[in-house]
């Protein structure tokens, strides 16, 4: 996963190297908060930052007879174009993952299962957006 990161020109090495781990402690950041934010609405989250061939899945929970894989988005900014955000690339990546799991863990085979998006603000807002791609 690549992270594209505004760059002034007359930023040193070692300040490029500050933003670039503010941004992945902001995303850190957001993935804790989206999982507080599901427990409060008493999923049980089941995996988090599930590592496989094809990529990372951000929160794996369950609620009832779903299981929900889930990519947190971390926004600073206030006009979220969801469009922006979610790649086809990544829902790809999402849902191998996703098959991935499936196939190694039977005990989920009688579940239904979606796919759900949760943007995390910079004050730690979170909108939840469920079944967000097929």
């Amino acid at each position: 996963m690549t992270t594209s990161i505004k760059i002034k020109r007359n930023q040193s090495l070692e300040q490029r190297k500050i933003n670039k781990k503010s941004y992945y402690d902001f995303g850190i950041r957001s993935e804790l908060i989206a999982k507080i934010f599901l427990r409060i609405k008493f999923y049980k989250i089941i995996a988090t930052r599930f590592k496989n061939r094809f990529g990372e899945i951000d929160i794996i929970a369950s609620k009832g007879n779903n299981l929900i894989f889930v990519e947190v988005k971390a926004r600073s900014g206030k006009n979220i174009s969801l469009d922006d955000i979610f790649s086809t690339r990544q829902s790809i990546r999402i849902k191998s993952g996703a098959e991935f799991f499936l196939n190694r863990n039977k005990n989920f085979a009688n579940y239904n299962y979606r796919f759900d998006l949760i943007t995390v603000s910079k004050l730690g807002f979170c909108r939840h957006y469920k079944n967000f791609w097929q």
